[in-house]
């Protein structure tokens, strides 16, 4: 049995012979880099020997394929590692041999030039069947916009629509089509919290609340889109049609971010993760603080609802859910690590509970 498979991709059947090596034919008509991309991966996953390779249908190997495999497999197994390469000879008539080799393998390199690495690059077929089965694959029918700016112009405006791996001709260029939306803008940063308001996408990234473009979450504006604030955001609450944010205190903002006015309702912040609303009331949420829960609702109003009975000193994180039974609702919040917590006693009396 052979230790390799050369993948052959063609739009003609494949009738080449390789002895030593399994010849993987996939006959198949390309029109675009999609296809092609889907295509390698289809055939990937169809081989069974330990290494394989892709081969162009309009390449050629050496007499001695099989000692420069056999030399790439003692690579790999020396290295520990799951892919070697080899030298591109270029061959033109009437002229001498060109070998043309690459350095050796790094990652950085490969990032700026990934088409160095293009002739006979062998694979150990597990790793690669892996590695593949996690790559995406292209949407159909994805189309992508191409902007171009007219002669001596500064607007770039839509010259034509092209399928995802196409080819376009643009032949000339007016200042007729749609103006580019997108320019200047940046994806919406990663950050601890994220929330969606109305027709945006909201992040919270230390102390700087990003949003996003309105009706595109994956956007977002580097010199406009953003709230900055003195203290670490531990809170980030839509509610109507505003948002509470919590960072050393608590903020909030009455409608769209980018219009809205910063109103400061307490003088302290919320514990990270307690935020929550009423699974049927949107407009009502909650959330621990280090003076006791707090209950607030679409007008920007709230209430601390134990400021004047407990005292809980410190706590790095908190949650909070609402429980209905008997007729009755319960607002739980369990603090992680908190100090020591003070209740004040107005009154007692002596009680007895029946069962029945």
């Amino acid at each position: 049995m052979s230790l390799f498979t050369a993948i052959v991709l063609s739009a003609k059947p494949v009738t080449l012979v390789l002895p030593g090596v399994q010849v993987l034919g996939c006959t198949q008509v390309l029109r675009s880099a999609a296809d092609l991309h889907s295509a390698r991966l289809d055939a990937l996953a169809k081989v069974q020997t330990p290494y394989c390779f892709y081969l162009d249908d309009d390449d050629e190997l050496p007499d001695d394929y099989l000692s420069v495999l056999a030399e790439c497999e003692a690579k790999m197994r020396a290295r520990g590692v799951p892919m070697a390469y080899t030298e591109e000879i270029l061959r033109e008539p009437g002229k001498s041999d060109v070998r043309r080799s690459w350095y050796e393998y790094d990652n950085d390199r490969h990032a700026v030039g990934p088409m160095a690495l293009h002739h006979l690059v062998v694979m150990e077929t597990v790793p690669a069947q892996e590695v593949a089965r996690g790559l995406p694959l292209v949407p159909p029918g994805m189309e992508l916009r191409c902007y171009m700016t007219g002669p001596n112009g500064s607007m770039f405006h839509r010259a034509e629509m092209a399928e995802f791996g196409g080819a376009a001709l643009i032949t000339t260029q007016a200042d007729t089509g749609a103006l580019a939306e997108t320019m200047g803008l940046m994806p919406l940063p990663a950050g601890q919290i994220l929330r969606a308001h109305k027709s945006r996408m909201l992040c919270a990234r230390g102390h700087v609340l990003f949003y996003s473009q309105a009706f595109a979450p994956l956007l977002a504006d580097p010199v406009a889109g953003y709230v900055a604030f003195d203290a670490p955001i531990t809170m980030v609450r839509p509610c109507g049609q505003g948002v509470y944010v919590a960072a050393g205190r608590t903020y909030w903002f009455a409608g769209d971010l980018s219009i809205a006015d910063m109103q400061e309702v307490l003088p302290y912040d919320a514990l990270p993760g307690s935020d929550s609303c009423h699974p049927k009331n949107p407009e009502t949420v909650f959330w621990m603080s280090e003076h006791g829960l707090v209950r607030a609702n679409s007008a920007g109003q709230l209430m601390n609802v134990q400021e004047e009975n407990l005292a809980i000193e410190g706590g790095q994180r908190a949650a909070t859910y609402l429980r209905e039974r008997g007729g009755q609702r319960h607002v739980i919040a369990a603090t992680q690590s908190p100090g020591i917590a003070r209740g004040a006693v107005h009154a007692s009396m002596d009680a007895e509970i029946v069962r029945y």
